[in-house]
């Protein structure tokens, strides 16, 4: 996010994006300040096709990882048939259960989703995606991007602050078998019903792009505990944000050892260094800016 038409250092960048708000929400000048961005057209970010580093650790690591683990659920339920002789849980028998469970989708949301393309792209392999954008011209791009796609069915786009998420009501029971048959259920529900409120503990993966470096410079401690408290137990993390080894151009950056530090109380997958994918504006560069690509577990 950094006019390098005008000038490329990091003093131009910083003029331009350096948060004001002293509270866990945007104040009102942050968040006009995203709204001239879309008003102007000048989105510096916004490569129009999903994060090549996103598409990577989908194909490569997520969707492998969750067709073993579906798997091994469809055979833990077949084995218990055939040894018990009991039929496992269906949704015609219960709730929900096992064999429900087996065919669920993953669940990702996108913090600073802008126009949409790594959300349409998640649904098109086969999620169930939630886009949050702080400006709705933002957010009416990214629905139009998933309708001209076909994927509006399985893409849920909410105007919000995020630190102000439209919470739903987290369930409580006594059984812990309840608490998975109620996470499993939940998104089916809000399917259905078009709910667009977010529930926490309910997404596989949680993602953003160039979003996190601005918004730790408000409260660092309260975004990241949105971002727990959106992840499911064992759901990835995965932030691409500035990169402070190289300091002179881009956007807002941090170093690894701040970027470990703010995830301290997740399990660190991956952090390595990368670079944006170009955009138009990048284009005046010789490359892309230096990002740093963290992945980590809740």
């Amino acid at each position: 996010m950094c006019q390098i038409k005008s000038c490329h250092t990091r003093r131009s960048f910083i003029e331009q994006t350096q948060q004001t708000a002293e509270t866990t929400n945007m104040s009102e000048e942050a968040t006009g300040k995203w709204h001239r961005y879309y008003d102007k057209g000048f989105l510096p970010w916004d490569s129009g096709k999903p994060a090549s580093q996103l598409v990577e650790f989908v194909e490569n690591t997520f969707l492998p990882a969750w067709e073993a683990a579906t798997a091994a659920t469809a055979a833990t339920a077949a084995t218990t048939t055939e040894t018990t002789g009991e039929q496992a849980p269906t949704a015609s028998s219960s709730s929900d259960g096992a064999a429900t469970a087996a065919r669920r989708r993953p669940r990702a949301i996108e913090i600073g989703c802008g126009t949409g393309a790594s959300c349409v792209y998640l649904a098109q392999q086969g999620f169930v995606v939630t886009g949050v954008d702080l400006v709705a011209d933002a957010v009416a791009a990214a629905k139009e991007r998933a309708e001209h796609a076909g994927v509006s069915d399985c893409c849920t786009f909410l105007v919000a602050d995020a630190f102000q998420l439209p919470w739903a009501a987290e369930a409580h029971t006594d059984s812990e078998y309840e608490q998975q048959q109620q996470q499993q259920q939940q998104p089916q529900q809000e399917e259905a019903t078009g709910d667009a409120a977010v529930t926490p503990h309910s997404y596989d993966l949680v993602y953003d792009c160039q979003t996190f470096h601005v918004l730790r410079q408000i409260d660092e401690r309260g975004i990241v505990a949105v971002y727990k408290r959106l992840l499911r137990p064992g759901g990835y993390m995965f932030t691409l944000t500035g990169n402070a080894d190289e300091p002179e151009v881009g956007p807002s950056v941090l170093t690894r050892e701040e970027l470990c530090r703010a995830f301290a109380d997740f399990e660190q997958v991956s952090v390595q260094p990368s670079r944006f994918d170009m955009t138009p504006t990048y284009a005046s560069l010789s490359q892309p800016p230096l990002a740093w690509c963290g992945i980590f577990r809740a």
